[in-house]
């Protein structure tokens, strides 16, 4: 019974032992790793404007890579500043980031481009923009399939009232050319009658030429009473002279009608 005893209590010691020695390998390790993930890690301020549906914990990759998450969320009037960390990993100066949409419910990935000039010390603030993600793609086509309709009605309406109007426009067009039409009807009939009366005048003005000669035949050949005024050589050269005026008047009128002749249409 004795040495039972003494066995069992031998037994609980190194149980106990063993337990302690555990915890304290457990507890050395999560030290040991948890010091070795501080020392690793680097923690940045990262600016934006707005972000949308960016919350604490979610990842942030850099070119694709995850190799952070998202530490914190500070709001300000006119600012947002995500507060992230990366493991292993130190920006340097010329560094950016962005938002990105993993899918159309609006989830989002912080990717952030390394940078390269010098390295920049924890907490430094970096600026940040926001992509397009696919729910403002989907918006702004919304907003353009929207106005494209409304231009689409006015053009149509627009289209219709200037049918009308072109339709009206043929129509005084096509009374227009009816009128035309009789008045060039009427300005050839017209013409066709004066032409005969210019003919008829033109067969006068003839006659009238030929008595003129016959006068001017018996002037030069000394017959009649004329012929004897003009034997004074004065009065011969003047009566000459205005014979040949009036004959050449005369044949000018023949010739040119329309000089002399004006025919008026009304």
């Amino acid at each position: 019974m004795v040495i039972d005893r003494e066995e069992r209590k031998h037994r609980i010691r190194v149980g106990i032992l063993v337990a302690l020695g555990l915890v304290l390998l457990i507890f050395g390790y999560s030290w040991l790793n948890e010091f070795r993930i501080r020392k690793e890690k680097h923690y940045y301020r990262i600016k934006f404007k707005e972000v949308g549906w960016i919350n604490k914990g979610d990842v942030v990759t850099i070119l694709g890579v995850p190799k952070g998450r998202v530490k914190d969320i500070e709001l300000f009037p006119d600012s947002v500043i995500v507060i992230v960390w990366i493991d292993g990993y130190r920006l340097r100066e010329g560094a950016t980031a962005w938002l990105e949409s993993l899918g159309i419910i609006g989830q989002m990935r912080l990717g952030i481009k390394l940078g390269r000039g010098e390295p920049l010390p924890d907490w430094s603030t970096i600026p940040g923009v926001a992509k397009e993600d696919l729910g403002d793609i989907i918006s702004r086509l919304a907003e353009f399939l929207r106005r494209s309709d409304s231009l689409l009605v006015g053009g149509l309406r627009l289209m219709g009232e200037a049918e009308e109007e072109i339709g009206g426009a043929s129509g005084r067009l096509d009374r227009t050319l009816e009128n035309i039409n009789m008045l060039v009807d009427d300005l050839r009939q017209v013409l066709m009658e004066k032409s005969a009366d210019l003919d008829t005048s033109r067969k006068k003005l003839d006659a009238v030429v030929t008595k003129l000669d016959s006068i001017e035949t018996l002037i030069l050949e000394g017959r009649g009473t004329l012929s004897k005024l003009l034997k004074e050589d004065d009065l011969y050269y003047r009566a000459d002279s205005t014979l040949r005026s009036l004959e050449e008047l005369l044949l000018d009128i023949r010739r040119n009608p329309r000089r002399y002749i004006t025919v008026k249409i009304f």
